[in-house]
Parts: C-alpha cells; sequence; structure tokens
C-alpha cells in the first residue's frame, strides 16, 4: 500500500483539538479502523486480529460476526482501552501513548479476565516506547507487549479492495506518522540525499548571492530547514524574506514574505505566488517552485542549468516582492 504523509489528514486535524485526551483519540481511532475492517474487509481484519493475539488465539473467517469491539469497557479493575470479544474469548487491549501506566494497572485487569468465566482471556499493551514495567514487579507483564509502529506496519502491508478503505487506512497510518507513533525505514539512499540536500542548500545561496541579497540569519526545526535574508528595496528600506525547504517535501524551494494587511487589495490583483495564513496582523506571501515538475526537469539539468533555474525563481520571486507587495 502506497503511503504518502501530507497534511491532509482528517485525524491530524481533529487531534488539535483532542490533544488533552490523546490515547482516548487514538484508541477510538484505531477501534473505528478494526470495525470497518471487519464489516467491509473480513480477511484483512481476520490477518490483524490474529496479529495483534500473537497467534496465541486465532481467529477464523466464519467468527467474524461474532467480533465485537468496545473502547472504555466499564469493570470492577477498571476501564481497559479495548475490548474484544468472541465467542469464549475476550482480549483486553491498553493502549499508551505518553503517558504511564496506572498503579497495578495490568495485573488488576487480568484479574478481571481470570473472573470472567471466558475460556480463553489475552491482556496485550500497545505503546509508544518499549514496556519494561514487569522488569520491576513480574505480575505486572502483559501476554503480549507491541509497539504502534508494528500496528501500523501490519496495516501497510494489506491491500484493501476498496477505495474507503485505502482512504481509512492510509489516514490512521499517516496520523500515525504525523504523531511519531510509527516512522519510514531508512534507505540507502540515506548519504547521497543528505549530500544532494546540502548542494542544494549551497546552490540556492550562490542563487541569492547572485542578486545580491545577504544572509540574515539561519533557521530550522523538525519539519525545515532555511534562511532569512534581507535586502534594500528602491526606497532604501530593509524588507525580509525566508527561503527554505520543507524536510517532508525537499523537492519543494519555496520563498515567503509577509506583509500587512492594509493591502489586501493586492490579493485580487495576484500574478504570481499565493497568499496563506494571516498572522499577527500580517499577510503572508508564499511562492514555489517544484523540482520535479516536468516544467522543471532540474534533476536532469546540468550543475550550471540547475544555478540557472534557482537564479530565474528567486529574481522573479524577489521583484513580485519589491514592486507589488511592498511598495
Amino acid at each position: 500500500m502506497g503511503i504518502d504523509i501530507t497534511d491532509n489528514n482528517l485525524l491530524l486535524r481533529l487531534h488539535r483539538y483532542a490533544s488533552r485526551q490523546d490515547e482516548n483519540f487514538v484508541t477510538e481511532a484505531f477501534a473505528h479502523l478494526l470495525d470497518h475492517l471487519i464489516q467491509y474487509e473480513p480477511v484483512i481484519a481476520i490477518n490483524i486480529l490474529n496479529r495483534l493475539t500473537d497467534s496465541r488465539f486465532i481467529f477464523d473467517i466464519s467468527q467474524i460476526e461474532s467480533i465485537e469491539i468496545k473502547t472504555q469497557a466499564v469493570t470492577d479493575q477498571g476501564k481497559p482501552d479495548i475490548e474484544i470479544r468472541a465467542i469464549d474469548f475476550l482480549f483486553f487491549i491498553e493502549v499508551k501513548i505518553e503517558s504511564e501506566f496506572g498503579d497495578k494497572q495490568i495485573s488488576r485487569y487480568r484479574n478481571e479476565l481470570n473472573k470472567s468465566g471466558t475460556a480463553n482471556t489475552l491482556l496485550a499493551t500497545i505503546t509508544k516506547y518499549p514496556y519494561p514495567f514487569y522488569q520491576v514487579d513480574p505480575n505486572e507483564k502483559p501476554d503480549i507487549d507491541m509497539r504502534w509502529h508494528q500496528i501500523v506496519d501490519w496495516i501497510e502491508k494489506e491491500n484493501p479492495s476498496s477505495e474507503i478503505t485505502k482512504l481509512l487506512c492510509n489516514q490512521f497510518i499517516n496520523f500515525s506518522k504525523g504523531r511519531n507513533m510509527a516512522m519510514e525505514k531508512v534507505n540507502w539512499d540515506l548519504v547521497g540525499g543528505i549530500k544532494s540536500f546540502i548542494n542544494l542548500r549551497t546552490m540556492i545561496r550562490e542563487a541569492l548571492m547572485a542578486q545580491k541579497i545577504q544572509l540574515e540569519s539561519e533557521s530550522s526545526a523538525m519539519e525545515y530547514m532555511g534562511s532569512f535574508f534581507h535586502f534594500k528595496d528602491n526606497k532604501s528600506k530593509d524588507n525580509r524574506f525566508f527561503v527554505g525547504l520543507d524536510y517532508k517535501k525537499p523537492n519543494i524551494v519555496y520563498i515567503e514574505t509577509a506583509f500587512d494587511s492594509d493591502k489586501s487589495e493586492i490579493k485580487s490583483n495576484i500574478q504570481l505566488g499565493e497568499y496563506r495564513t494571516k498572522s499577527n496582523g500580517k499577510i503572508r506571501w508564499y511562492n514555489s517552485l517544484d523540482l520535479e515538475t516536468e516544467e522543471c526537469h532540474f534533476f536532469a539539468r546540468t550543475k550550471a542549468s540547475q544555478l540557472k533555474c534557482l537564479e530565474e525563481f528567486i529574481k522573479k520571486s524577489v521583484n513580485f516582492i519589491t514592486t507589488t507587495l511592498l511598495i
């Protein structure tokens, strides 16, 4: 299943409003996906359920209609995050992202399972980080301890038949990666990729210097890296803009600046770039160059031609800033 992490992820957007209910949100999202698979993709559901039980209990496709999934099930010993029931089977899953386990939480849930009268029971944990607690107290060792990146790997390996199921799976996978609960594999092209990335940064600086634009400061974060530059317009006023690269989309070179909101009439006459979010009374203008487009053919160019391509992009952007936005 091909996965592309993008900003267009409904779960990530909704999670902003439920950050104080982090684990409950993740639990509900995962349970919803399992419910959907049980109803519409039973073969995939069976595959994932059998992995969740570490094959200690084998579900059969004929049992699919008997499987029930509940979240925050109420018991005398607490509320297990996920409860999975089938004929002669009861399965508790405790979900953790950043928070710690409660006092005797695992042993309390095991006691609840033992007194349930169900022939087959299992107790599992799904955590973001390794589960070491049973090293201190053997009674707090679950039957199965899993990590979120394993769950995501299982889902990625499946091939849903419907587009709706593919969308739901991709949404959960991308949400998990966006929350750093899972991650992409590091491939052999790491070394060459980093070298090319550094070369691109150097080339961007040279293209800026060709426009007599001076470096002000550099900035980097988990999502991006770039530099602030400044230049003087015809009125000898210093103006500031940012040129950066996004780690998630390293094929995009972008330039942005901000201007006073009282110039909003410019938005109706845009000829280059686009206008983005307002911040602190400013309107942000953004322009980008996609190095992978057929129009650009950046990676097929010679080094001199690549530099020329960047110089033209920066020159057009800076000219638009100075002649339209900052007049």
